[in-house]
């Protein structure tokens, strides 16, 4: 979830997200509690290592934790 704020904070980060994966403003308003939204929403994030970093850095967290909440989360793959 902090991901997903961090996303919505920015209108950069939130436009080039809507228009790379083509969700919606409104996807983004009403599946924010999903974890299988979650999870799209961070493998996306995981494609992007400078987003990552970014996010990691304005979050206090090490990027290593980006990688363990996504493989807490539905369909984790890695």
């Amino acid at each position: 979830m902090q991901l997903l704020t961090f996303l919505l904070q920015d209108e950069g980060r939130l436009e080039r997200l809507v228009a790379l994966t083509g969700i919606t403003k409104g996807d983004l308003q009403s599946r924010m509690q999903e974890p299988q939204f979650l999870a799209f929403v961070m493998d996306y994030a995981l494609q992007d290592q400078s987003l990552v970093m970014e996010f990691a850095g304005a979050a206090n967290l090490p990027p290593e934790a980006v990688v363990a909440a996504r493989r807490k989360l539905p369909g984790a793959e890695f």
